[in-house]
């Protein structure tokens, strides 16, 4: 199978985001001729699942979202596969869920993408809650990749609610450029968020949606 995956700081306006990750879903299906499979040979076609991670939503919330046959006149039974495009829908609310059945998925990713956990926070919840070998396979080092790419992404401005008052000293705001306040003691720019999620395999559109700089801007500063 072929797995897509996206992350939203939050559910889009411009535009309803179902319609986005079909439009994905439908590209990664219809990319696989030549590359996949060769002339008509369509069985070969591979199962797509793009996921969305969307953040700051209301609720908690999971969605699988497929293919369905209604038969309305008769029930014949056409041979192909109803499961080959996919869509998976997660939305994460803004406060990390209780440690519960339901919410064990929600509460890894809300912890893995909190801007307010520090990496070994995070790295502790991982490692009781759920058994993950964080001193292996560079995890430790990749969670505080994640650390650092929050913080340079709230300091550009898109986690605006009352930064003068937080316990990390960060001062938010596009105009005034972008700094990590005292209790970090660092700066980190636009250009160091770019390259650094570039460099992580994020894709242009990905950082696109992040920093909300066109991709004439961001192709100038990956070089």
């Amino acid at each position: 199978m072929i797995i897509n995956l996206e992350a939203q700081k939050n559910e889009p306006t411009k535009y309803h985001i179902l319609n986005r990750a079909i439009f994905y879903t439908a590209r990664l299906v219809s990319s696989q001729k030549e590359r996949e499979f060769i002339g008509s040979d369509y069985n070969e076609i591979k199962q797509v699942y793009s996921i969305w991670i969307c953040m700051n939503m209301k609720e908690n919330s999971l969605s699988h979202i497929h293919m369905v046959k209604d038969d309305l006149l008769g029930e014949q039974d056409w041979k192909g596969n109803l499961d080959i495009p996919n869509i998976v829908m997660i939305g994460l609310a803004k406060e990390i869920p209780p440690k519960e059945e339901q919410y064990e998925l929600h509460r890894l990713l809300g912890a893995l993408l909190s801007q307010t956990m520090t990496a070994e926070q995070k790295l502790k919840l991982m490692k009781q809650e759920y058994d993950i070998p964080v001193d292996r396979n560079g995890i430790r080092d990749e969670v505080k990749v994640m650390c650092n790419l929050s913080e340079g992404v709230e300091e550009m401005g898109y986690a605006k609610g009352e930064a003068a008052g937080r316990a990390a000293g960060m001062v938010a705001g596009r105009s005034e450029g972008e700094k990590i306040g005292e209790a970090r003691g660092k700066t980190i720019g636009k250009s160091e968020v770019i390259l650094k999620m570039h460099k992580k395999g994020y894709s242009l559109e990905q950082i696109m949606d992040v920093t909300d700089m066109s991709e004439t801007e961001i192709k100038t500063i990956i070089g």
